[in-house]
């Protein structure tokens, strides 16, 4: 997606973390959220975008 001009973030945490429906597999399922959003963050600060359990994809369009 980056080829194609888009910026790409990764969404709700490491992938091995959550399981079916993106529920996290940490329980309780507050501790596992929290997990979740501390690994998004550090998977943005080290690029590591690649192992999210999702992506965005975002693209400018000029007029």
């Amino acid at each position: 997606m980056e080829k194609l001009g888009f910026k790409v973030f990764g969404v709700n945490g490491f992938k091995k973390l959550r399981g079916i429906y993106a529920v996290p597999k940490i329980k309780p399922r507050e501790l596992g959220n929290f997990v979740c959003s501390i690994s998004q963050v550090l998977l943005k600060l080290m690029g590591l975008n690649k192992f999210s359990y999702g992506i965005l994809c975002v693209k400018e369009v000029s007029q």
